[in-house]
Formats: C-alpha cells, structure tokens, sequence
C-alpha cells in the first residue's frame, strides 16, 4: 500500500525534524574522531585500541537496526522514534559517569548506548524519509536530511576539538564531562521535539525476523547491504586516522589538526544540500560512479603522497564519500514498496562497518604504517564502483 501524500505542511516539519535528527547523529558520531586520539593520549593506547571508541559506536547498529525497525512496526513511528531517542539521553549520562570516574570501558558503554539510540532513530527516519513522498525522489530527499548530518559532523571535530584539546590532555575529566553535557542537552531537546511535533503516521507491514532476512532474496539489497557494510567502513575509518594523518602530512599539533576534520565532514553537508534539487535529473546511480571515481583518484595521492598535498587529498575524500550513503540507500530498497522498512533496517545493520573496518584499518596502521593503511580505503571504492554498475541491477522479472 502506497502512502498518502502529506500536506505541504505536515511534508515541511516532517523534515525538519528529521533534519534534526540527523544532525545530532552526526554531531555525536564524529565527535568521537576527536575523543579517539583524546583517549588514545590519557589511557596510552595503540591506534586499534583507540579505534574501539569507532567500534563501540557503529557496531550498536548491527545490534540496534533490526529492533529499531520492528519497534516502528509493533508501535508506530510516533511512538517509537521518541523511545530511541531516549535511549541517546541514557547514553550521555553514562558518559559523564565516565568522565567523573575516568574509566575507559564506561566510555565505550557509554559511546554504544547513546549509538544504540541513533541507530534506532536513523533507520526509522531513512525508511519514512524514503517513503513520505514520490518514490523517484527518494534519494533526493535522502540527500536532504542526511545533508543535515554533515553540519553536525562539521560541528562535532571543532566543538569537541576545543573541549577536549583546548588545554591538553588535563584535566581529562572537565573536559570530557563538559562534551557530555552538551550531549545531554542535544538528547534532551531532541526528546522532546519528538514527543510534542508528531510524525504523521505511515502503514508498515509487520513481519517477522525470517520475513525481515527474507528480504535480502532481492538482489540489489543483498549488494547493497555488503556495500552499505564498505562504504560506512572507509567513511569512518578515514574520519578516525585524519587528525593523526594531518599531523604526519603537515607536522601540525593534535589540537591544530582537530578543527581540519570538519572540513572532511562539512563537505557531507554542502555536497547532499547541492544535489538534493537534482531531483529526477541525476540517478542515484551516476551520483554513485561520479563519488566513487572521484574517491579512486584522491586516495592514489593519500597513499602515495606526503606533505602540505597528500593533507588536502585525505581532507578532499569527504567529497568523495558525501553522496554515497543516500545512494547506496535508495539503491538498495528500490522496488520494495512497503517492505522498504525492513530492508531499511537490513541496510543500516551493515553501518557495522564502520566497527569492523576502523577496527581493521588501526591495525593495518599499526603494522605497514598509516599511509599504507589506505589500501583498504582503495579496495572498498572498487567494490562500491561495481555494485553501482552490477550489483544495484534490477532482476530482469521486475
């Protein structure tokens, strides 16, 4: 069953709110690249086990995206998005624990709870983004809303630069403590513009976890979970090396690279915001190939350059990874009607990736050296260029 087309008004505040959303998701999640060398620094840590900071948040999607989808279709989207939100306001008062007590473990719990409550709010808010409107423009809105996330993402390296690094390391708990606070705010306001500004309400069918999984018979979703899985991965790996890969490049302080980072995330925001009136003209197919080519080039100059150039070229990925998630999303659930929910919440499960591959790209970082390490970076752009050629292909019965 299609939905309605909302009135202008109801169309409006439903993106803005997720608008929102997305930009505190993207405030919190890219915090954590300036947190990471913070932590690494205080506890003396290796480049892996920094990278646990990156691991504790996207793996609570691959715990958090399959429930994030059935509490949208046991309760409904306005019930359910204000109950993941909560979860981020549970999340935030856990790390100022961490930062009063200065335990490392309490701030990765902290990092997974307050992720466990983003993943639950962005994979309902993708599935209903996606389907509030013609289904042609969905990766048009897409690319709106997750716009949104790049301001956050612009705000999360400088805000938490200057927190966490404005005096150094000490005193580490003050520091952190103010960052969580801010964090409770966010979550707190956030709580309730979802509790008081309703989401209109869309049918979602019900179905259970072997429905959910069976969703993946469809061909450009089996694809696009695997390329979902990459794409976030490289994206957040090159966000977590790039303060120590400017201060190698440009023989600059952690607290000079810092305010750098968010040119990396900013670029989401200007990029999404410039494609988003593309409309139907552009598929999210060509926006695929032009971000991926674009990235296959900058990252030959990552790898192999040094100094003032190879700095920019890191910074420049950004770029090159701004348009992908929209359209490896609309890619993905293209076809699926009201099943789009549930392969939704297959699609961002596969935000684990971004655990799993930052996890993979410290190690190689530890071992051959950082710039090296961004072969990986190279392999999961050929991926992604296949899946925009092959693997996003509808069967040939549609």
């Amino acid at each position: 069953m299609n939905p309605q087309k909302p009135s202008r008004s109801i169309y409006i505040m439903v993106l803005a709110i997720s608008a929102w959303i997305f930009f505190m998701s993207g405030l919190f999640a890219t915090s954590n690249d300036v947190l990471k060398p913070f932590l690494k620094d205080i506890f003396d840590l290796t480049q892996q086990q920094s990278s646990l900071a990156h691991f504790a948040f996207f793996v609570a999607y691959f715990f958090m995206a399959i429930p994030g989808g059935r509490l949208a279709s046991r309760l409904g989207y306005r019930k359910a998005i204000p109950l993941g939100t909560f979860m981020t306001v549970v999340g935030t008062a856990i790390g100022m624990g961490a930062s009063i007590w200065g335990v490392f473990e309490l701030y990765l719990v902290a990092i997974f709870v307050m992720a466990s409550g983003v993943a639950v709010i962005v994979v309902m808010i993708n599935a209903y983004v996606a389907q509030v409107g013609d289904p042609k423009a969905a990766a048009s809105r897409l690319n709106l809303v997750n716009a949104f996330y790049g301001l956050g993402a612009i705000l999360g390296p400088t805000l938490g630069g200057r927190i966490l690094m404005e005096e150094g390391v000490q005193p580490q708990t003050i520091d952190s403590l103010t960052l969580y606070v801010l964090f409770a705010s966010l979550a707190l306001a956030t709580l309730i513009a979802t509790l008081f500004l309703k989401f209109p309400e869309l049918d979602v069918r019900k179905q259970s976890i072997a429905q959910i999984f069976g969703t993946l018979r469809h061909k450009p979703l089996r694809f696009g979970v695997l390329a979902m899985f990459i794409y976030v991965g490289a994206e957040v790996s090159v966000g977590s090396l790039m303060v120590d890969y400017l201060v190698d490049a440009w023989k600059i302080s952690k607290e000079n690279a810092a305010p750098f980072v968010s040119i990396y995330w900013g670029s989401f925001m200007v990029l999404r915001l410039a494609a988003a009136p593309l409309g139907h003209r552009v598929s999210a197919r060509q926006l695929l190939r032009l971000s991926v080519f674009l990235s296959l080039i900058l990252i030959v100059f990552v790898i192999m350059g040094t100094g003032t150039l190879s700095g920019y070229m890191a910074l420049g990925l950004g770029v090159g990874h701004a348009l992908m998630f929209p359209a490896i999303y609309a890619l993905s659930v293209n076809g699926l009607g009201d099943r789009t929910q549930d392969a939704g919440s297959l699609v961002m499960m596969a935000a684990v990736g971004g655990a799993v591959i930052s996890q993979i790209h410290g190690l190689l970082a530890d071992m051959v050296g950082l710039h090296l390490s961004y072969v990986l970076s190279l392999c999961c752009y050929i991926y992604i260029l296949w899946f925009s050629y092959e693997g996003s292909k509808q069967p040939s019965s549609h």
